[in-house]
Order: structure tokens, then C-alpha cells, then sequence
């Protein structure tokens, strides 16, 4: 390799070679050899997205379980790049004859990727699908991105039955409280958090919901952060 670079004048002696790794970015660094006075630094740069998916690309010319299809196509939802790729490995990860799963992750990365293609109708008839094979957790979070996304009724939807599955389970009264906080129904969301809050698992999740009840308490809305 030969670069053409600048040398910098430091202050202290470097007795022993050096090399750091400085300015670190997602695509490029810079790489300063420092000895004695003198130190000399260069750049790298590299297109990070693009080396990703090939070797995505590479690694899944072979039978591949469905969770390194998951992880790949997150990638790209996190990046918003190659999103019809994305889907076409998501296909692979939930029909595949020999190793495709239809599980709640398979087909709720999949549908997150249609909406990202603005192709919301069948991403709500994807998760229509996958909802009865989550986990009242599983269920309760998709809850929660449809709150943050503005989708309130359809977000109250899920909480509801989610519930109604797993009446005795602490995330679903919790979910129901933030359902009835979303419409501005606080006394029937502090009911629900009444009921969750001896059922929480540990003390971090008891002092959330202590504080979720002292926000209805005074009639704010638990699913707004607090300023």
C-alpha cells in the first residue's frame, strides 16, 4: 500500500511503534503510525453496507436456518437498503421445504420489511397470521410499535387480545394499561396496573409500574415519556 500522507510533529517521544485507530466510523477510520516525534496518520474508507450484503449474498448459497435469514434482513430494515432481498430471504426463512419455520419472528420480520416497501395491507395480513404463534411478550411489544407509530386503535386490538389469551400474566395487564392510557381512559388503565403490579417478576419492573400509576394518578398518558 502506498498513500501519500502528512506527518505531524507530537509533543512526547512514542518509544515503542504504535498504531491507533482513530475517528472510527459505520465505513472508515484513520490509521496513525506514531514513533518517536512523528506520527503518521492515513484513511481507510470502505462501502460497509455493500460488503454486508454480499456476504450475506455469499453465505446464504447454502441451506441456512432461519434465524441468520432474521439477522440479515434486521440489517437491512435498520439501513433501509436491498429491502427486496431482504424479503426474498424471509420467503426462504418461512416456506423453504427443508428448513423454513412459520413462527412469529419469521413472519414479523417479514412484515416489517413490507411496510418498509409501503406495502402496509399485507403486512397487517402477515401479522394477523403470526400473532397466535407469539408469546405474550412477543405480542405485547408488536403492541407497543403500533402505539409508536400512531396506530392506536389497532395497537388497543392487540393489547385486548392478548389479554384475553393471557388474563393472568403481568405484560398483558400491563399492556392493557397503556391500551386504556392511550385513549385517555386512566382510571381503567390504573385498574390494570393495580392487578399487574404484585405480579411483577422483579423489582425493576415493580418501580415501572409504581411510576406508571403515580403518571395516571395524575391523568398522564404512561406511554409519553416523561419530560
Amino acid at each position: 500500500l502506498r498513500v501519500t500522507v502528512t506527518h505531524k510533529i507530537l509533543e512526547e517521544s512514542v518509544e515503542w511503534l504504535r498504531y491507533d485507530f482513530r475517528e472510527q466510523t459505520e465505513n472508515s477510520a484513520v490509521i496513525a503510525l506514531s514513533w518517536e516525534k512523528r506520527m503518521i496518520p492515513f484513511k481507510v474508507e470502505v462501502n460497509t453496507q455493500k460488503l454486508q450484503i454480499a456476504a450475506f449474498v455469499n453465505d446464504f448459497k447454502t441451506t441456512r436456518p432461519p434465524e441468520d435469514y432474521i439477522q440479515a434482513a434486521n440489517y437491512c430494515l435498520r439501513h433501509n437498503i436491498a429491502l427486496d432481498t431482504a424479503l426474498a430471504w424471509m420467503d426462504r426463512a418461512i416456506y423453504f421445504r427443508i428448513m423454513g419455520q412459520k413462527t412469529f419472528r419469521t413472519f414479523s420480520t417479514k412484515a416489517a420489511i413490507l411496510l418498509k416497501l409501503e406495502r402496509k395491507q399485507e403486512a397487517d395480513a402477515l401479522m394477523q397470521e403470526a400473532l397466535p404463534l407469539g408469546t405474550a411478550m412477543d405480542v405485547h411489544f408488536y403492541a407497543r410499535t403500533l402505539l409508536t407509530a400512531g396506530q392506536t386503535q389497532a395497537a388497543f386490538t392487540v393489547f385486548k387480545s392478548n389479554y384475553e389469551k393471557y388474563p393472568e400474566e403481568f405484560v398483558t395487564n400491563v399492556g392493557m394499561g397503556r391500551a386504556h392510557s392511550a385513549i385517555k381512559e386512566f382510571k381503567k388503565a390504573n385498574t390494570y396496573l393495580r392487578q399487574a403490579l404484585p405480579k411483577a417478576p422483579d423489582n425493576l419492573n415493580k418501580t415501572s409500574v409504581e411510576r406508571m400509576i403515580e403518571d395516571l394518578n395524575q391523568n398522564r398518558d404512561i406511554n409519553v415519556p416523561r419530560q
